[in-house]
């Protein structure tokens, strides 16, 4: 392991204890970009803390920039497959929703391929039929409906889970229903 990957490990360890942290983190991997790929390749290989921690890097980076993510939208799809903790789907689903909502916003900052927009359907679905924490099923809940409006069989879907896991949702997942369901026209 290299001095930088120890330091960037132990950045990555304190993201979440304070705010200035994660500013400081996020603002350092901005300017950097071989620390993004460093970020992107420990969430990717590890399975432990790190992992989650590296993800939640990922995200903090794209509610700041999301076009710095997009060049390894593949490598977050496979993180997205590969990584099954808790703490690393939540950052994942919210990279999702934020790719889906800058493609379809006004200005465009970023373009997303259908090969892309569909491998981004397949992972919010499955978020939504797996037995997930209400984060990464809000977040998916919103792409999805986005991307149901280019891709028409993805409402009719959508609104049946929603209806489906309704009754017995989390007053969290209810209200996100509520607001997708009302919004979709089928």
């Amino acid at each position: 392991m290299k001095n930088t990957d120890i330091s960037l490990t132990a950045s990555l360890l304190k993201i979440n204890t304070k705010p200035s942290y994660r500013l400081a983190l996020i603002n350092q991997i901005i300017a950097d970009n071989s620390l993004l790929e460093e970020v992107i390749l420990i969430a990717k290989k590890d399975k432990d803390k790190v992992s989650a921690k590296a993800a939640r890097a990922m995200e903090l980076v794209g509610v700041q920039n999301i076009a710095l993510l997009l060049p390894y939208v593949d490598d977050i799809f496979i993180i997205s497959k590969t990584n099954q903790r808790d703490d690393v789907i939540r950052p994942m689903a919210k990279i999702m929703e934020l790719l889906v909502t800058h493609h379809f916003n006004k200005k465009k900052k970023i373009s997303l391929s259908t090969q892309q927009k569909e491998e981004i359907i397949s992972l919010c679905f499955d978020w939504m039929i797996t037995p997930q924490k209400i984060a990464p099923q809000a977040h998916s809940m919103l792409a999805l409906y986005k991307l149901g409006t280019e891709f028409d069989w993805v409402h009719p879907e959508l609104k049946l889970i929603l209806e489906q896991n309704y009754a017995q949702g989390s007053a969290g997942y209810k209200a996100r229903s509520r607001k997708i369901l009302n919004l979709i026209k089928v």
